[in-house]
């Protein structure tokens, strides 16, 4: 097998979290393999649309659909649109997610909510709207993204590495319970990437907190750090046909800071 024959064409592909970095990437990736894709940015209009405008630069069908997951009423309008621009959803990547960083005695009710609400309803509310679908085409891909904290600890991440961790129990239900039905779930687990990622992380409220600059850390074993590119060709693999056989697994790309 090589990459060449991991077409996507033909397929409808929507990546939630996709109007900058590794969402960006993979948008790119899935659309340079064949699919459309519909490019979702949760309030910010115009990264979406430049993301939208750099897939129909390959020459394939894009529309851009701004929403929070968190919001069930968001999620279905952004599916309605996406199916009725570019045809059924046969590819979801649910890469959107918050990663404020707050001492665990300093998170208040209303910050540990929110984060779940986007890093796991989100989840939750697309893949439980596009599965429908899915089940009825007798074919579908679910991507689901965690990170690599949620396996070694972090401070200062109570909420983030709690709704992450989550979404590995939620991904290993949907690969059970929709396995005959022709639905692969799977989940990414990134490590440390070079992206052009914000200082500041929103909590909700319009409060900022202070985030971590990835760029900055210590690289893994591999002597450099990962590039969004990598997370791409990964998710274009598991969102093809030659991948029918994978599901229900949490794939780490950390460049051996973490291995199982």
């Amino acid at each position: 097998m090589t990459l060449a024959t991991m077409s996507l064409e033909g397929k409808v592909a929507l990546v939630m979290g996709a109007g900058r970095n590794i969402g960006r990437s993979v948008a790119l990736e899935l659309a340079e393999r064949g699919a459309s894709v519909a490019v979702n940015a949760r309030a910010n209009a115009d990264e979406a649309q430049q993301v939208a405008s750099e897939v129909r630069a390959l020459g394939r069908d894009s529309v851009a659909v701004v929403g929070d997951q968190s919001s069930r009423a968001d999620v279905d309008r952004i599916v309605a649109e996406t199916t009725q621009r570019l045809g059924p959803i046969a590819i979801l990547v649910n890469s959107a997610a918050i990663r404020p960083s707050q001492p665990f005695l300093e998170i208040t009710e209303s910050d540990w909510q929110r984060v779940l609400a986007v890093n796991l309803k989100g989840p939750f509310n697309t893949c439980q709207t596009v599965l429908p679908g899915m089940i009825e085409a007798g074919w579908g891909r679910i991507i689901n993204f965690s990170g690599a904290h949620a396996f070694f600890g972090a401070k200062n991440r109570a909420h983030v590495m709690s709704g992450k961790m989550a979404v590995h129990g939620l991904t290993r239900a949907l690969a059970t319970e929709f396995a005959a039905a022709g639905v692969t779930v799977n989940c990414v687990v990134p490590g440390v990437f070079d992206t052009a990622r914000a200082s500041s992380a929103e909590i909700g409220d319009g409060r900022q907190v202070p985030e971590p600059n990835r760029s900055r850390r210590q690289p893994p074993p591999v002597g450099r750090l990962g590039r969004p590119q990598e997370i791409g060709a990964l998710c274009a693999f598991l969102a093809s046909e030659e991948a029918g056989f994978i599901t229900g697994q949490s794939i780490h790309a950390n460049g051996g800071v973490f291995m199982t």
